[in-house]
């Protein structure tokens, strides 16, 4: 009878090892959800981080145009309400930095309990636990000058124009990440911005703005966990009776956009222009803290 529990024993742990094995958490998570699909030879992930990209550009470019054009819809609203005429110097940049982070993870706590032995109150507990988590970071940073973003391209332009039908449109990427999904309000933040710096001015202001940095960011994190927790209860042997449950598993996606608004400085070797030291500190330094940040979050695992 002993060597026919042991052997049941034996059994219950290569299951939960076996379990455990397949779970999230032992291999690099894939970016993209089971909603997202693949576009030609670029898998489902690179698809999503293209049109999240391709998104936040639309969205920049719509609220750069909308501020700084005088026949855009939005800006003449604006003049005629009396509200401030912005304005951004055509030589300022903006960085901005997407991150997009997936934490996965597996935990697993087996537990039995074998009874029938001498004398018979006597009862033995076994219960281990074990967990697993992996994460992956995918980071693109891209700078823009205003100058640019203000170019009308016609029809060329696909954030405004259907590239199949040349019909006028404000262009919506597919994807299931809520940088898509949600008005990022870049447009909203950006004039109450300029409105701010016009109302209250630095010291040296001067009609460059060279000393004047604009920040603003956005985070979306989305967490899902599942546990199972089967049980059986039979003559000697019961197994999961501990109330923790025997597998746990969660996801977490955490999409983020940093940007930074700032006067530029040329490279006197390449001509090319690339954001004031000042401006390049500020955003380095949120970046920094979103980092600090985002490891002090990953060191909760869901599912557990």
């Amino acid at each position: 009878m002993k060597a026919k529990m042991m052997k049941l024993v034996r059994a219950i742990v290569f299951l939960a090892v076996t379990i455990s094995t397949g779970g999230c958490g032992l291999y690099v998570p894939h970016q993209g959800e089971i909603v997202d699909q693949p576009e030609g030879l670029m898998e489902a992930g690179g698809a999503l981080e293209k049109n999240v990209k391709l998104q936040i550009y639309c969205e920049l470019k719509y609220a750069v145009m909308a501020v700084t054009t005088p026949g855009n819809p939005y800006y003449m609203a604006q003049f005629r309400k009396g509200l401030y005429n912005a304005s951004l110097p055509d030589d300022w940049g903006i960085e901005f930095t997407l991150t997009l982070q997936v934490d996965e993870s597996t935990s697993l706590n087996p537990s039995a309990a074998l009874s029938g032995f001498s004398p018979p109150s006597f009862t033995l507990g076994l219960a281990g636990t074990a967990s697993s988590s992996a994460t992956r970071i995918d980071k693109f940073t891209s700078l823009y000058i205003v100058k640019d973003l203000r170019t009308d391209l016609g029809k060329t332009d696909q954030c405004f124009y259907d590239q199949k039908t040349r019909e006028r449109r404000n262009y919506v990427a597919p994807g299931s990440s809520l940088l898509i999904r949600s008005d990022l309000r870049i447009l909203d933040w950006l004039y109450g911005a300029l409105h701010v710096e016009d109302t209250y001015k630095s010291e040296a202001d001067d009609p460059s703005k060279k000393d004047d940095i604009y920040s603003y960011d956005v985070k979306f994190a989305v967490v899902t966990s599942g546990t199972a927790n089967p049980a059986w209860k039979l003559l000697r042997v019961a197994t999961n009776q501990s109330g923790a449950a025997l597998l746990g598993a969660g996801r977490t996606r955490t999409h983020e956009l940093l940007m930074t608004f700032g006067p530029t400085e040329k490279d006197p070797k390449s001509g090319k222009r690339t954001l004031s030291t000042a401006a390049s500190n500020s955003h380095l330094a949120s970046e920094i803290g979103t980092a600090v940040s985002n490891n002090i979050r990953g060191l909760v695992i869901p599912g557990q």
